[in-house]
């Protein structure tokens, strides 16, 4: 009987040993130089009105000067308009014969005002119509598996997809037409062709610029609508190579072993600025001020992605933050159950 109350006090000090040092361990990272700073002076975020209730079901999918539009989490063809001065609200159907034709199964929806955008990387088919109506029509394309894609002026699509030899890669298929071109060499591995490679596909149509953001380092490219590399740049987070852990799964697959830590989350581009939420605390930014909300840092892709400043994005817990939008000096912030409005002052 002492024996057994003696391992157990041994096991106990040891278990309140290893979470001390857990403990402590953590608390060390979290105070460690990154080796970087961020400007929070010259510009700043300034709450517009009260937050809007909404339910976790709905996702942002657009955004005018007076309009926040919502896209059903499951059924792309269901759309919520919120006016932004009185939160009045609003439903709209897309129709068209699409849903009759076509079966969609991982569709997305995007509203560019006054266009809207359906893509389905499962069946790689890709929907265009007007808000007027909200009539899907088949935009006809070259039969290519992508799983991203955004339009351009010229009424093209700027593409990723999935080459068997060389991973992710980035193409252009051309409006009405069969025509289709790849440039394996925009986007750079590190060690794998795959999730190394992973990113954020965004396009501006203010500038005709179209941005991609990796996810696992400090990097982002940007091209114009022909696929020309225009430059390459970096974040100020100094997470230079992706942390990616690899092995295979049960149907030999290779995948991730463990979850990656993830550099650049949300992202957006509105008149050559870009906007990322960053994941990583500057040295000159308060820790628990960083774990409480989110950080967007701000790039000017007319300087070559030169860094301009950062913004505090206030936080809540148990309702996290699932992405933000901007037009012009608007900040819209989508949250599980609320949305946020923000001035860019």
């Amino acid at each position: 009987m002492k024996n057994k109350l003696l391992n157990l006090t041994i096991l106990t000090a040891l278990a309140i040993c290893i979470i001390l040092f857990l403990y402590r361990l953590a608390k060390t990272r979290e105070t460690t130089p990154n080796g970087f700073v961020r400007n929070f002076g010259s510009h700043h975020l300034q709450k517009i009105g009260e937050d809007i209730s909404i339910e976790p079901i709905w996702r942002l999918v657009g955004l005018t000067d007076n309009k926040i539009y919502l896209g059903h989490q499951k059924y792309v063809q269901h759309i919520k308009e919120i006016n932004i001065n009185d939160h009045s609200s609003c439903f709209s159907t897309i129709g068209g014969n699409i849903f009759q034709s076509t079966s969609l199964f991982r569709a997305s929806l995007n509203i560019d005002s006054p266009f809207f955008f359906i893509n389905d990387s499962f069946v790689s088919k890709f929907f265009k119509g007007n808000t007027r109506d909200f009539l899907a029509r088949d935009y006809k394309m070259p039969k290519i598996k992508f799983d991203k894609a955004v339009s351009v002026k010229d009424g093209s699509l700027i593409v990723r997809l999935n080459d068997r030899k060389d991973g992710i890669v980035i193409g252009k298929a051309f409006a009405g037409t069969n025509r289709f071109i790849i440039d394996k060499t925009l986007l750079k591995a590190q060690g794998d062709n795959y999730f190394s490679k992973d990113g954020i596909l965004l396009s501006d149509s203010e500038s005709g610029k179209i941005v991609y953001v990796y996810l696992y380092r400090n990097d982002f490219l940007v091209i114009d609508s022909s696929l020309k590399r225009q430059f390459e740049a970096k974040t100020i987070d100094t997470t230079s190579h992706s942390k990616i852990q690899l092995g295979y799964n049960g149907q030999n697959r290779l995948s991730m072993s463990a979850p990656a830590a993830r550099v650049n989350r949300y992202s957006w581009v509105w008149k050559s600025n870009l906007f990322i939420q960053s994941g990583l605390r500057a040295d000159n930014e308060d820790i628990e001020d960083f774990n409480r909300g989110y950080t967007i840092d701000v790039y000017d892709l007319n300087q070559r992605g030169e860094y301009k400043y950062s913004l505090q994005l206030e936080g809540e817990e148990k309702n996290k933050l699932k992405g933000f939008r901007i037009r012009g000096n608007l900040l819209i912030a989508l949250f599980d159950q609320k949305i946020k409005t923000y001035k860019i002052i």
